[in-house]
């Protein structure tokens, strides 16, 4: 990252509430790990807009997110929220705090994980807002249609390159080595 790329990102109250020191989302990020972060919260984020419900146990609303107020950092806390506590892992973890970081006790290193990903999804909802991937209309936060199909192709093609080889099933393993046809009695 460049020093104008660092300036940037201007930290917000959450990660300056939880470092003593002065800091910045750029000391917690290198260079080639930042677009690998950002395009993983992506497609993240849009899951968590293609599963949003309007209510726990309620209809699905695919695309829209409903009874927020009209900040960016109200619906990132509520993605936050929403994530489970893997896949905010696959974003950013404790693995990828700074050394300096990594010596503080286990609470305080978690309260930094967290706000490290609260300032990630702001800036990226933010970006997808500037690309008019997301936007408000009254008392909904959506997405274009568009982006729910991206995502939707995308999980599509990770299920048809899933080889399932079940010529083995049901046969101990000391079995296996025979050559016999697959899902056959072999009446050993």
């Amino acid at each position: 990252m460049s020093k104008n790329d660092r300036q940037s990102f201007s930290i917000g109250r959450p990660l300056r509430a939880v470092c003593s020191e002065e800091v910045d989302l750029g000391d917690f990020l290198n260079e080639g790990h930042f677009v690998d972060i950002m395009c993983s919260a992506r497609w993240r984020l849009i899951r968590v807009f293609a599963t949003a419900r309007t209510a726990p146990k309620r209809r699905s609303t695919p695309g829209y997110i409903l009874g927020l107020d009209g900040t960016l950092s109200n619906l990132a806390a509520y993605v936050q929220r929403s994530m489970s506590e893997v896949m905010q892992r696959r974003i950013y973890s404790i693995n990828d705090l700074p050394f300096q970081y990594r010596r503080l006790d286990a609470d305080r290193r978690q309260q930094i994980v967290s706000a490290v990903r609260y300032e990630l999804f702001v800036r990226l909802l933010e970006l997808m807002q500037e690309s008019h991937e997301l936007w408000r209309m009254e008392n909904e936060w959506s997405v274009p249609q568009r982006v729910l199909d991206e995502y939707l192709l995308r999980t599509r093609r990770s299920k048809v390159n899933f080889r399932n080889d079940r010529s083995f099933h049901g046969r101990p393993r000391r079995d296996r080595n025979r050559r016999s046809i697959g899902g056959f009695s072999t009446g050993i």
